[in-house]
């Protein structure tokens, strides 16, 4: 639940690996279900949008989360207001052999498969910000999950064994400017990058482990190839971590 008065139609930009999406922060869900609601953007990801822009912009499909906590992600930040688009009224809760409709925060006592119909609805969920940046790069959407809480543990394990290898690298700078050159570079060449918080002066480096990569080698790879263009730039190299 949002712990800070952040308002009702706050945009959000999120940072992934393929440029800037957007959320629309809607408010707390008003059943007993605690968590907050979400509007995913019908934004071309990568793009950055204006003020003007975001307020035209439709929504992609609802989600369900901790905005606060988003927020702490360095991935994630506030970036204009707007009147808030109107959440639906039914959403769908996963359950041991399916699906129950919930509607105004009330949850149907009938278990049912997720047909069309109910894969249209938005899940109730405490999504991280991990899982919204990954969705938002495969443009994943509600109806492409269909599995009940015994397939959802087995994709679980599945993916766990599949999840994509990345190396972070933490730089700071000497100055705001060689900040920006360094930033505009790394995005410019694939990299996801964005500045660290209370750090004005310094950024986070991430980069994917292709397909090709020698798996001695690739961590010191990536971080030699983020440091040769941070240090173009005057950067220092303060840290890094991997995710195996």
């Amino acid at each position: 639940m949002s712990k800070t008065r952040i308002k009702v139609g706050a945009f959000i930009e999120v940072q992934t690996v393929r440029g800037v999406g957007y959320l629309q922060y809607a408010g707390r869900y008003p059943g007993d279900f605690t968590m907050d609601m979400a509007a995913v953007m019908d934004s071309p990801l990568g793009k950055v949008l204006t003020q003007s822009d975001l307020k035209q912009c439709g929504v992609r499909y609802f989600l369900g989360t901790f905005v606060d906590i988003l927020l702490e992600d360095a991935a994630f930040s506030l970036t204009g207001h707007s009147s808030s688009v109107q959440p639906p009224r039914s959403w769908r809760a996963r359950k041991i052999g399916g699906w129950s409709l919930v509607e105004d925060g009330v949850e149907s006592t009938e278990i049912q498969p997720a047909d069309d119909a109910l894969a249209q609805l938005p899940i109730i969920s405490l999504e991280p910000a991990r899982t919204v940046i990954s969705q938002l790069v495969s443009g994943w959407k509600p109806e492409d999950d269909r599995v009940d809480i015994i397939g959802d543990l087995s994709r679980a394990i599945r993916k766990s064994r599949e999840a994509p290898q990345t190396v972070s690298v933490f730089v700071d700078f000497t100055s705001v400017a060689a900040l920006g050159r360094a930033l505009k570079e790394f995005q410019t060449r694939g990299y996801a990058a964005f500045a660290r918080d209370g750090e004005p002066r310094g950024i986070v480096v991430t980069a994917l482990r292709s397909a090709t990569s020698q798996a001695t080698e690739w961590i010191q790879d990536a971080e030699k190839a983020i440091m040769e263009i941070a240090e173009a730039n005057k950067g220092i190299y303060v840290g890094g971590e991997a995710s195996l």
